[in-house]
């Protein structure tokens, strides 16, 4: 056994050892209480009980195993042991602080193979330790470790059958949906805690996904659970999921804007995301300094209205759009008009950064005036000019911010956009 192989195999006992004392002292504890309360949905009640599902539900222990066995770098392994121990101890201290019992009675099993393993889960495994379900939580552990280490089939076939687990903590009466929802949020806090770090540029867009999927699980829990909101949540609840998927993978191209216009598509999947920027431009945009000169030539400021717009595009003037997330004015895509998407609150991809960069200086050596602008005006815009003072006009990193920041004093610069320059 190598050094590598005893370093899983270390960590893999180490996160048994503590869900098993911890699980089995809190299911104690419920046990010795006088009474227990259950919360459940009526709804609940049509859920069946399949027998069959057992199977799934007792895999979770072999999938426990495999992950630890799949982890080939020390990084990996401390990243899995940091997310299982965390979602085992908040889960247990869950346990003890509001105990909840399973109220549902367990069918009769006639098929004898099946019965061997819900007389087995007996043993242990008892109607307590409710919410938030470990089952759920650790479902998502294994995906988060099996979706980069199998491909083709294999992998979706993966997913099939975590889904089959997940959905059996239902159908073999052991948890109530109340369960799943705890699950799932101790995950996403265990995963914004521990993020994978195998990239110093994504920390940021991680964050932001991160606040996107909190959202994201707070409007599909009310819209779950509260008598007549699942309509009206379940939409924003989605889009919110689809919007931290793209901040999460750095895809600024997910509105998939092209001449300046958003399509209907994406107005539909993200409207209540863009509906959001649209009451910015609206509302808090008003008043605000539209367009700056920083250097002769080179202007920037936020995306413009047609007023505005009518003022300061001219017909020898270049327009350079950072803004996936609102659709540009007219009089500026019927101009020269270059589209680089800077996903806001976050680090730009970089070869998108590089290709802006090398436009507007391109541009500026061409003799053209040139408009660079993002939603607000306050950072993606003015760290492209930043860069490009600091690159093609050889001024220091912190002389180029002093005079931009001099003419535009709402300059927002971040630790994560000070990195890039």
């Amino acid at each position: 056994m190598n050094l590598k192989s005893k370093h899983n195999y270390i960590w893999m006992v180490i996160s048994y050892l503590t869900f098993m004392i911890l699980y089995n002292l809190s299911n104690y504890y419920a046990s010795r209480l006088g009474s227990v309360p259950s919360i459940y949905f009526e709804w609940e009640n049509q859920i069946p009980f399949i027998p069959i599902m057992i199977i799934p539900y007792f895999s979770s222990g072999i999938f426990f195993a495999m992950i630890f066995l799949m982890c080939e770098k020390n990084d990996e392994t401390h990243l899995l042991a940091k997310r299982v121990i965390f979602i085992t101890i908040i889960s247990v201290i869950c346990f003890f602080i509001y105990p909840l019992s399973f109220s549902f009675e367990k069918p009769p099993v006639s098929n004898g193979f099946l019965n061997f393993f819900f007389d087995s889960l007996s043993t242990f495994d008892k109607k307590y330790n409710q919410c938030p379900s470990l089952h759920i939580s650790y479902c998502f552990v294994y995906w988060s470790v099996f979706q980069n280490k199998v491909k083709g089939v294999l992998k979706y076939l993966t997913g099939f059958w975590l889904l089959l687990l997940a959905v059996s903590t239902l159908t073999v009466y052991q948890h109530h949906y109340i369960d799943i929802l705890g699950g799932t949020f101790v995950t996403i806090v265990a995963f914004c805690l521990f993020p994978e770090r195998e990239n110093k540029r994504r920390k940021q867009n991680i964050s932001v996904a991160s606040i996107y999927y909190i959202l994201s699980f707070i409007l599909f829990s009310l819209a779950t659970t509260v008598s007549g909101l699942s309509l009206i949540l379940l939409y924003p609840a989605l889009s919110c999921f689809f919007v931290g998927v793209a901040y999460f993978h750095n895809n600024p191209f997910f509105v998939n804007k092209r001449n300046g216009k958003i399509p209907l598509i994406s107005w539909i999947i993200y409207g209540p995301y863009l509906f959001a920027y649209f009451i910015i431009l609206k509302f808090f945009n008003k008043n605000k300094k539209s367009c700056t000169e920083i250097i002769p030539g080179l202007y920037t400021g936020n995306r413009l209205n047609t007023e505005d717009a009518k003022k300061i595009i001219t017909k020898d003037m270049a327009v350079i759009d950072l803004t996936p997330e609102v659709t540009e004015n007219r009089l500026c895509y019927q101009s020269e008009y270059y589209y680089f998407p800077f996903l806001d609150i976050c680090t730009p991809r970089q070869e998108i950064y590089n290709d802006a960069l090398g436009t507007l200086a391109n541009l500026l050596d061409s003799g053209k005036k040139v408009y660079v602008h993002c939603t607000m005006g306050y950072s993606r815009s003015l760290i492209l000019i930043i860069a490009y003072l600091i690159k093609y006009k050889n001024t220091g990193k912190e002389i180029a911010i002093s005079q931009v920041k001099e003419k535009r004093p709402e300059l927002v610069l971040k630790q994560y956009l000070y990195d890039i320059l």
